[in-house]
């Protein structure tokens, strides 16, 4: 052991995700994660739906388009450091203090110059002095970009309850400014101060909570900063062409068809992007352990890559297959009877996040190999697919049409990551048991399109699906008692 290994394991640093993680911590991280994305996934539908009443279908629509440029713009001031620091520093547990001090230091310098950036589009698209304003506001969480990108020291130590625990206290205070803002009748630039504030105060609490459980140098690491900056700035490309056609829809959206149309759109892309809870928990738990096992252990990466896989077309078929049954029902649920035109939007954009999972998997597997530049020119392509037919399929056709090519790209970017990563894997995924997924999921479809057809209420069939799902799933052999007793077998950690 190095002299900066001892130097950690003095501090109480705790072990890094490079070291043997038992299949129980394993299931637990991932287990916890999605309990509690799920608990503040109820909660957000809640506030989504208050928030959507308040502001109405075009105020809704213009909200939403302000946290799409936030989005979109904050993916260029991330430069992909995260993913990058996340890597060696799990690669390279002796030298994690190094890279997180550059993580830290390169996210304080980079977020002045993404908030810049974001109000400068606020000011070009905002339609009002109200949304001016909210918009500027919104921006200024950017200011704790630094703290809350220490989020990875959790993922290094496969304690990833630690980024629920924050998470979960900013929706709480998030809801109760919604709540509170609707009962009184407030404005976006309400919302605006409330979205910021309680942003901030989660993205502080991660900060401290991580410098509790790891070494951080902030000094002398400027080698460290330029090979961040290196390896990033692909990351942050492909990333910025990613996210650009999954949000520059929202804005065409907005520009060409309209503001009601745009909430709309949002409406069903917010139940789209909030589904992903499931992905990111599976992701965050499964990356440091796919990048330690990368070059040292083929057979564990192996097995890693093909559980993974498996969890996120699990996971998502099953979506799948309640968005197909019960779209409209859900739209009204959450939103009301103003916004039943988006329900045609959902099953489409469910399909796409089917896809979506398989892409979380595939943006790990291209940081691992170090096959970002390759990535990035991939992801250029289906930009210019996207945002070419969207300026042509919107005027016509409406929110329709972005939902339409959002699944149509992200089937074209799946197939461009898998020809970049052929042959650059020490091991491949097989088809083991994904056709006993599908059967399981064309099942559940049967089950809900039934509950459907006797007109059950979309809460209780979604209590029924949910329940009905896993035993599908066992008795067609997707899952065995096996499985479960591997995640429950106590290990050592």
């Amino acid at each position: 052991m190095t002299t900066k290994a001892n130097e950690l394991s003095q501090t109480g640093a705790g072990k890094p995700a490079g070291m043997a993680v038992a299949p129980r911590r394993i299931g637990l991280d991932i287990g916890v994660q999605l309990l509690g994305r799920v608990a503040n996934l109820a909660l957000g539908v809640v506030v989504t739906a208050l928030l959507a009443r308040a502001l109405g279908g075009s105020g809704f629509g213009v909200w939403s388009t302000l946290l799409a440029i936030s989005s979109l713009v904050g993916v260029l001031g991330d430069l992909g450091l995260e993913q990058v620091a996340l890597r060696r520093a799990a690669a390279e547990p002796e030298l994690e203090a190094e890279w997180l001090g550059a993580l830290v230091n390169l996210r304080a310098a980079t977020s002045l110059v993404t908030m810049a950036l974001c109000i400068g589009a606020v000011v070009l698209i905002a339609p009002d002095h109200e949304a001016l304003v909210a918009g500027i506001i919104l921006m200024l969480v950017f200011l704790t970009s630094a703290a809350s990108s220490l989020r990875v020291v959790f993922q290094l130590r496969v304690r990833n309850s630690l980024t629920i625990a924050a998470l979960t206290f900013q929706s709480g205070l998030w809801a109760a400014v919604v709540v509170y803002g609707y009962l009184a009748g407030a404005g976006m630039v309400f919302f605006a101060v409330g979205f910021t504030l309680t942003t901030a105060l989660a993205s502080l609490l991660q900060g401290v909570l991580a410098l509790r459980k790891a070494r951080i140098l902030f000094r002398g690491t400027r080698d460290r900063c330029l090979e961040l900056v290196r390896l990033g700035f692909p990351i942050a490309l492909a990333g910025l062409f990613v996210l650009g056609y999954g949000r520059i829809d929202q804005i065409l959206v907005f520009e060409f068809a309209g503001s009601r149309d745009a909430g709309f759109y949002a409406a069903a892309y917010r139940i789209f992007d909030q589904s992903q809870f499931a992905p990111i928990s599976i992701s965050t738990t499964m990356f440091p352990l796919l990048a330690a096992a990368f070059a040292a252990d083929s057979r564990r990466f192996r097995a890693l890559l093909q559980s993974s896989l498996e969890l996120l077309l699990a996971v998502s078929v099953g979506a799948l297959a309640l968005a197909l049954a019960y779209s409209g029902p859900i739209i009204g649920l959450v939103y009301g009877r103003d916004f039943a035109k988006a329900s045609p939007a959902l099953p489409v954009l469910i399909g796409a996040f089917v896809l979506v999972s398989l892409g979380y998997l595939q943006d790990l597997l291209v940081i691992v190999a170090g096959l970002q530049k390759r990535f990035a020119a991939a992801a250029a392509l289906a930009l210019v697919f996207n945002v070419g037919l969207n300026l042509v399929l919107i005027p016509r056709w409406g929110f329709m049409a972005a939902a339409a090519m959002t699944a149509a790209t992200e089937a074209l970017i799946v197939v461009m990551r898998w020809r970049i990563l052929r042959g650059h894997l020490p091991a491949g995924p097989a088809f083991g048991r994904i056709p006993r997924l599908i059967i399981a999921g064309v099942a559940l479809l049967a089950l809900l399109g039934t509950l459907r057809w006797l007109s059950v209420p979309v809460v209780p069939a979604l209590v029924l699906g949910a329940v009905a799902y896993p035993l599908l799933l066992f008795a067609v052999g997707a899952a065995r008692i096996d499985d479960v007793r591997l995640v429950l077998k106590r290990e050592s950690a």
